[in-house]
């Protein structure tokens, strides 16, 4: 198995309450954000009426790898998620950000803006923060010239203005002697701005909540007097008894009868409450449906556009399979392009085969259902996603929606009166697939050749299908990078997909190195049509036979890419059936395999 971070991006397992405001401090190693934030604590809680009560009291809770702050003053309610300086895995900002009202951003007077500055902001934005409150700290050891001040204030605006974002506050303070967190020193007398106290009690946050009804739907179940009842969060909006409402996917509407909440039944509920709801009439409702506006419904799509972070060691592939969640549902889903990558540093795009660590792309990702979703810009709760490795089960990348693509909009699956079953009784066979992976020089070819002759003999309809023929035609395009290894196993499994809906037995050889694509291919078949069959041929055995001079080029630097040399092949954990070339004859391992079959039979 893959190298993969162990950390997973997830909602912060604390409980925050409905009028918190949620802020992220981000900063460059050393620019003082740390200590401006304990002293920032203290501030408040010295300025304010009643220290003894409790709604002042602050605590620190630590969840993952991210601490979060909670302090009051009388009029609000803070938690702030303490980004460490010297993080350079972006899984914190990304896990923090993605629920924050507020960035507040350090940095130094006495220095440029940092590039991890940039990253830090950079993502703030892409994360759905609107609101940024830009601290210049250290301004003690610069005598609090408003010349340095300036020049940081410039430095920030340059880049938040190259990726549009207007709405900032600059403030200046020097955490060491807590000047001017709350009130104004003689030393800054040319500063007429707010203090950063006054300035997260006055910023407004009301304006950045979705006002359409959203509702994902996380259990289905019947009441004391059987009627349906659909529970769940609202994410978004206010609706109350009589509402409309629109059933995605699907696109049933019906309306409110009753709402209950824990208490009993509400006439109006709003954003952020969990609730049940029965509606007018018994709809087909089932997990994972998303309730809204039918005036503002969200969008429905098998294929959309997005921004992507990629928090995981091992690169994200185009074409690959991977398991990506949205509210209360998760569905398979690769990238069918990506588009470019983007430099945080210069905010170029590039062109990349590959998204590598912490890097952030703009890709097209295609799933296997149609999945309800919003713009993020419209709604950072139904908008954004995790991408899941199916191998590791880690949390490999975060991302967010821009829009729906269409270009399935006019496409449907045609049903044709002949099927696979019917096929398979006139065939008098149950069709499936034989996969053989395994190192080039194994004996994967060699074996499945004589496995159906044998077959062949027996009355079986078979097809082979071999990787280096394959490359002849159907895949003549494609070369050995990972990117192109990974469409290449999923041509062919796509094709083999095809030839069992005939009610063919496919026999496929394919060294097929990384276990994602294999699984992507049992995806696609029914339970018990695919059989892996790993040859487990050694690598210095298939270095020693080297029928076609492979391994000799590879170690001469004459050819790059050659699995097991300079490309990894991931063995089968579990294969259906391992057979060993240097162990008996091509003959005797195909009778093993025909055993095997026979045995699935009974």
């Amino acid at each position: 198995m893959h190298d993969s971070t162990k950390g997973t991006v997830e909602e912060p397992r604390i409980q925050f309450e409905n009028d918190m405001i949620r802020l992220v401090f981000c900063g460059a190693r050393n620019s003082g954000k740390s200590t401006l934030l304990m002293n920032l604590i203290k501030d408040i809680k010295i300025i304010s009426q009643d220290e003894d009560s409790d709604e002042n009291v602050s605590k620190v809770e630590n969840s993952d790898d991210l601490t979060w702050h909670y302090f009051s003053t009388l009029r609000r309610k803070y938690v702030v998620a303490d980004i460490p300086g010297a993080d350079t895995q972006l899984k914190n900002l990304v896990t923090a950000a993605s629920i924050a009202d507020v960035a507040v951003i350090i940095t130094d007077a006495s220095k440029s803006i940092q590039p991890q500055t940039k990253h830090q902001t950079y993502l703030a934005k892409l994360m759905g923060i609107h609101k940024f409150i830009h601290v210049v700290t250290k301004m003690d050891l610069c005598n609090f010239r408003q010349e340095d001040f300036n020049t940081a204030c410039q430095d920030f605006i340059n880049f938040a203005s190259s990726i549009d974002l207007l709405d900032i506050i600059t403030i200046p303070v020097s955490p060491k002697s807590q000047v001017y967190l709350s009130t104004l020193p003689d030393s800054l007398d040319w500063y007429d701005g707010p203090s950063l106290c006054e300035a997260l009690e006055s910023i407004d946050v009301n304006f950045l909540k979705p006002s359409s009804f959203r509702m994902a739907v996380q259990q289905v179940y019947k009441s004391d007097d059987g009627h349906q009842l659909l529970r769940g969060t609202m994410v978004s909006g206010i609706i109350s008894v009589g509402s409309d409402v629109r059933i995605e996917p699907g696109g049933q509407t019906s309306k409110i009868k009753q709402i209950l909440g824990p208490n009993g039944s509400l006439e109006k509920v709003s954003s952020g409450q969990s609730i049940s709801l029965e509606l007018t009439d018994d709809q087909e409702v089932v997990r994972g449906n998303m309730l809204g506006d039918p005036l503002t419904p969200p969008s429905v799509s098998d294929q959309f556009a997005a921004h992507i972070v990629w928090l995981d060691a091992y690169p994200m592939i185009p074409g690959r399979n991977y398991e990506i969640r949205m509210p209360t549902i998760q569905a398979s889903a690769w990238v069918t392009e990506l588009n470019h990558i983007i430099d945080i540093d210069t905010l170029e795009t590039q062109v990349a085969e590959e998204l590598s660590c912490n890097q952030v792309g703009y890709c097209n990702l295609s799933t296997d259902r149609d999945l309800a979703f919003d713009s993020y810009n419209y709604n950072r709760f139904t908008g954004s996603f995790l991408i899941i490795d199916k191998q590791s089960n880690n949390t490999a990348g975060a991302g967010v929606i821009n829009y729906p693509l269409d270009k399935s909009a006019n496409l449907t699956w045609q049903h044709m009166s002949i099927n696979k079953r019917e096929r398979s009784l006139a065939l008098k066979q149950n069709p499936k697939v034989l996969w053989f992976t395994g190192l080039s020089g194994a004996g994967k070819t060699t074996v499945a050749d004589r496995l159906e002759k044998k077959l062949h003999a027996m009355g079986t309809h078979t097809y082979l299908i071999d990787g280096d023929n394959v490359r002849h035609g159907l895949n003549r395009d494609l070369g050995f990078t990972q990117g192109d290894r990974v469409e290449n196993v999923r041509r062919v499994a796509e094709l083999a997909k095809l030839m069992v809906d005939a009610g063919l037995v496919v026999i496929v050889t394919l060294i097929s190195p990384f276990r994602a694509e294999r699984e992507m291919a049992r995806e696609l078949l029914e339970s018990g049509e695919f059989i892996e069959i790993h040859v487990s041929t050694p690598l210095h055995v298939c270095q020693q036979r080297d029928p076609k001079g492979l391994y000799k080029k590879a170690l001469k630097g004459e050819l790059l890419n050659l699995t097991g040399i300079d490309s990894s092949y991931e063995k089968p954990l579990a294969p259906d059936i391992k057979i060993d070339c240097t162990l008996d004859d091509p003959d005797s391992l195909a009778e093993h395999i025909i055993a095997f079959l026979a045995s699935r039979e009974q």
